[in-house]
């Protein structure tokens, strides 16, 4: 199941239009969403920790919902526990976007973090009922199961 879990989610930095990137680093700061996606995707692709703190502030601060869902996906795909716990749960539990949304409750599955279960069975709770896309609500229905079990 964390197989099925984890294409899902690859799929997001897949389906995304690749833009040729410098250093993924400082692309992150471009003004270019296109290059700043790529950049979230490299740095995912790589699970390069340094890149969580930038990471997250594109998640809470771009105005290009693309690019707040690609900094999701590239956290999930780093998959390390702590401050990316807490933005995504805080993207999951306030964005209204459906791209976030999706985003965020896959890498918060993606995280396997035990000592925010409850805080991430709450968020998925929150997408499935305030959703907007049904997608999204049967993407968190489905997660909970797995997310109990981990």
């Amino acid at each position: 199941m964390k197989n099925r879990i984890l294409t899902l989610f690859l799929s997001l930095f897949i389906t995304l239009p690749l833009v040729a990137a410098g250093d993924p680093m400082s692309d992150l700061g471009s003004s270019d969403p296109e290059l700043q996606m790529e950049a979230c995707r490299q740095l995912g692709a790589s699970q390069n920790e340094n890149a969580i703190p930038q990471l997250i502030q594109l998640l809470q601060n771009s105005g290009d919902k693309n690019v707040a869902a690609t900094a999701a996906a590239a956290l999930g795909a780093i998959g390390k526990a702590g401050p990316a716990t807490q933005a995504l749960l805080q993207a999951a539990n306030e964005s209204n976007d459906s791209r976030v949304q999706y985003a965020a409750i896959l890498a918060l599955a993606n995280l396997n973090d035990g000592d925010n279960k409850d805080a991430i069975l709450s968020a998925l709770d929150h997408v499935q009922n305030n959703s907007g896309d049904d997608m999204v609500k049967d993407v968190a229905v489905k997660l909970k199961p797995i997310i109990s079990n981990q």
